[in-house]
């Protein structure tokens, strides 16, 4: 804005306002007082309630009508313009012009005026309440990079926004998580939904469920690592995001998300083991291989039949590269029971997974032998790890190519 706009705004502000002072100083002097005697007039039709005159006059007739008698009823019929009123309803004697609703319209100028300077700078949000200025953010107001929600944004970050507004808000920033084609919309929403937790966590909960791809698998990363203890809808989420998501849009903003979920299903094995087991039956090639390395790194005894089914074909000489470190390991993570099971895949082993089981077998049934002591040796599986069979999940789903 100009100098000479915001003088004009000034000099407007100023005498709006202190014409609205003046006359609201004046009705209050001049309120009508004394008995009910002044004739309102005839009622508006609906056209004349269409006009601004009623707000500014108490009366269309203004006569007096103190002489006049009533009937026994108390209706009183004006001699000027013939209407027929009961006493009660009579205006009380005094000035007939509404000094006090004049005085409110300048008012109200003023009060228009004055934020005007401020909706053209954008600093008129720092004088509305917060929860006010949530209610906008549902708005066109509110959208990314707009004054409001830069202003919604420094609250959340002083830890301002609490309760109900946090609440609130988190429904609405869950929303931005989705692949709505606005850049940077879903970086800030994670941002400010991280500081309002644990108020978000219901609005994360529930984009797990009603998100697109892109929201569900962020919302799930923010409550994998907020959450103290995991929810039947977070497990549920990380399975789901165990699956091949490398087709979908929005997948820059979704990598890693396989193997952080299957870490922390791993980690939480003890709530996570029925949903990683349902999992193994999956239709998706990822997802299967995914749940079946979790369940062998969490030495699921039951499941071993199925482990080193889906398994064994990731550790023959294919052209999915690292699948092995992650294989090979996850067999030998379910512990001696397994060792029939991997002798009889020996018959239709390649040369590779042929060392790679008979190593597997030999630190089995000798635990007290080390990766460099035993008769078989493995393979060079990684190097990120000396011993690949005992090297983390974390470590081995590092940089794997084959998860998305």
């Amino acid at each position: 804005m100009n100098i000479v706009g915001e003088q004009t705004i000034a000099w407007f502000f100023a005498v709006t306002g202190g014409v609205s002072i003046i006359l609201l100083i004046l009705a209050l002097g001049t309120w009508p007082r004394g008995e009910r005697c002044r004739c309102a007039g005839k009622r508006r039709r609906w056209w004349q309630w269409c006009t601004l005159s009623w707000l500014f006059w108490r009366g269309q007739c203004w006569y007096i009508l103190k002489i006049q008698n009533g009937d026994k009823r108390g209706v009183i019929q004006c001699p000027e313009c013939g209407t027929i009123s009961k006493r009660r309803r009579l205006k009380k004697d005094g000035r007939r012009c509404k000094f006090g609703s004049i005085g409110l319209v300048f008012l109200l100028l003023a009060v228009l005026a004055g934020f005007l300077g401020p909706i053209q700078d954008g600093t008129w949000t720092r004088v509305v309440p917060t929860y006010p200025l949530v209610m906008l953010a549902k708005t066109s107001f509110g959208m990314t990079r707009t004054d409001l929600r830069n202003e919604i944004e420094t609250r959340v970050n002083n830890g301002s926004v609490r309760g109900r507004s946090a609440r609130e808000l988190s429904a609405i920033l869950a929303k931005d998580l989705r692949n709505d084609g606005i850049w940077g919309s879903a970086f800030d929403a994670r941002a400010m939904l991280t500081s309002l937790w644990p108020d978000s966590m219901a609005a994360l909960e529930n984009e797990t469920m009603v998100g697109d791809g892109q929201s569900k698998v962020l919302a799930t990363q923010l409550l994998r690592a907020h959450s103290k203890t995991p929810s039947e809808i977070v497990l549920v989420s990380c399975v789901a995001d165990l699956h091949d998501d490398g087709d979908e849009d929005g997948w820059e903003m979704m990598e890693g998300n396989a193997a952080d979920a299957a870490v922390y299903l791993l980690r939480w094995w003890n709530l996570s083991s029925r949903y990683v087991r349902g999992a193994m039956l999956s239709s998706d090639v990822q997802q299967q291989f995914l749940a079946a390395t979790v369940a062998g790194f969490a030495g699921c005894d039951e499941e071993k039949e199925r482990i080193v089914e889906i398994l064994f074909p990731y550790i023959l000489d294919n052209n999915f590269r690292g699948d092995a470190k992650i294989a090979a390991p996850a067999m030998y993570h379910v512990g001696p029971n397994v060792i029939p099971l991997l002798q009889r895949k020996l018959s239709v082993a390649d040369e590779q997974a042929e060392q790679i089981i008979l190593h597997i077998i030999e630190r089995l049934e000798n635990p007290d032998r080390s990766y460099d002591q035993c008769n078989h040796r493995m393979p060079r599986l990684t190097g990120s790890a000396v011993d690949p069979l005992e090297a983390p999940l974390r470590i081995l789903l590092h940089n794997f190519w084959f998860w998305k």
